[in-house]
């Protein structure tokens, strides 16, 4: 059975983590690619501030090339044991060529809010920490 590899990509507050959330009840495992970058700032001594995080994103693509993010995402890809596996986080067609490159079924789903809801949902999460809605209840408590 082949395994289906599915992309995440939008702008900040737009939905991803609600796709998220449905992809893990539905079945799937998933791979972030904010947390290569965050494990990247942490074997840097950095703390993972959005500053911080783009400045690491900056260095390693002007290093690596515009996809490393996506080569560094493979390994994990290949690692786990389901069929069914979401990648969080596409930022680039360079990505997308990459993943496309080693999966060639890959897809891609953009989501897409509005300004309005885009912007209440960056004010929440800059509120709690979170983008999700558990962790934003559990961020609460």
């Amino acid at each position: 059975m082949n395994r289906l590899i599915v992309g995440v990509t939008g702008m900040a507050g737009s939905g991803k983590s609600i796709v998220v959330e449905a992809a893990v009840a539905n079945g799937y495992d998933v791979v972030s690619m904010g947390d290569e970058v965050r494990e990247e700032a942490k074997k840097r001594c950095m703390r993972p501030t959005p500053k911080n995080l783009g400045t690491v994103m900056l260095e390693l693509r002007q290093a690596e090339g515009e996809s490393v993010i996506a080569r560094r995402c493979i390994p994990k890809i290949e690692r786990t044991a389901k069929q069914k596996i979401l990648v969080d986080g596409v930022r680039s067609l360079a990505e997308t060529e990459e993943f496309k490159k080693h999966y060639p079924d890959f897809s891609l789903i953009a989501v897409h809010a509005s300004p309005e809801t885009t912007t209440a949902r960056e004010v929440t999460i800059q509120k709690t920490g979170s983008s999700s809605k558990k962790e934003t209840k559990e961020n609460s408590t």
